[in-house]
């Protein structure tokens, strides 16, 4: 069986995201807890379903918009000002 993820959109009080899931917890009402990076936030649920894509595409597509916000976002520095993508 593949490994796929679903994408969904979560709600957590007056919050709301979208992000992929694996497809286990991608189910509506589903109460799930999300990382960032830096630390887990409880109590999101899946309020909606959307898209299904095998895991390894998920990634690949994740990489690809990483990478692409890193080569043309503006950034701020520690100290506030404007970082460019050429000036980083």
């Amino acid at each position: 069986m593949k490994n796929l993820h679903a994408q969904c959109n979560l709600r957590k009080e007056a919050l709301s995201q979208v992000t992929w899931l694996p497809i286990k917890f991608a189910s509506l009402g589903q109460i799930v807890r999300l990382y960032d990076g830096s630390e887990w936030s409880d109590n999101w649920r899946v309020d909606a379903v959307y898209t299904v894509m095998e895991s390894s595409d998920v990634n690949e597509h994740s990489r690809g918009y990483k990478k692409h916000h890193y080569t043309t976002d503006a950034v701020r520095d520690k100290d506030g000002r404007w970082l460019t993508p050429g000036s980083r």
